[in-house]
């Protein structure tokens, strides 16, 4: 069953097993020997001992050099992979810069509330410190008017 890791353990198996014998076979030795019928025989080992057997010296087949189409197309490869990389950089780069922008933003964001925040902190103790004394009813209609003021510039300003 070809699945998951098992299934690309047995192609690995099979390939080092088809390399290995693939080694063997480039660098075996073919004993060539003339019976005496005259007939011409090969094998891998010298099986007659009295027979002159020659050694005849087995190379793997010739290197081939890569043609014209195939270094163009590795070369193209190349290049599309490099562009590619160059591309995948620029966009990360892109993203990082954004991402450093919308956090600038946040922060900013982040300070205004604070700020709205305090401002009606405050408001709110200069509130219950004047209420305990003694108001005219007009400066406690302005505090009131100031703190409700506070509280929607903290929620215009911290609703984010």
């Amino acid at each position: 069953m070809w699945n998951g890791r098992s299934g690309r353990f047995e192609v690995v198996c099979l390939l080092v097993g088809l390399l290995s014998m693939w080694q063997v076979a480039a660098a075996a030795r073919v004993y060539h020997w003339v019976d005496a019928q005259g007939q011409s025989h090969y094998s891998d080992s010298a099986l007659e001992p009295e027979a002159d057997a020659r050694v005849l010296e087995v190379s793997g087949p010739p290197l081939q050099r890569p043609s014209q189409e195939s270094v163009r197309r590795l070369e193209e490869n190349k290049r599309w992979f490099q562009q590619r990389t160059r591309e995948r950089q620029s966009a990360e780069l892109k993203r990082a810069k954004q991402r450093a922008i919308a956090a600038k933003a946040a922060r900013a964001l982040q300070q205004r509330c604070d700020k709205a925040r305090y401002k009606l902190e405050d408001a709110v103790q200069q509130y219950d410190a004047q209420r305990r004394t003694w108001l005219k009813p007009k400066a406690k209609r302005q505090l009131k008017e100031k703190l409700e003021l506070y509280r929607l510039a903290v929620k215009r300003q911290c609703d984010f």
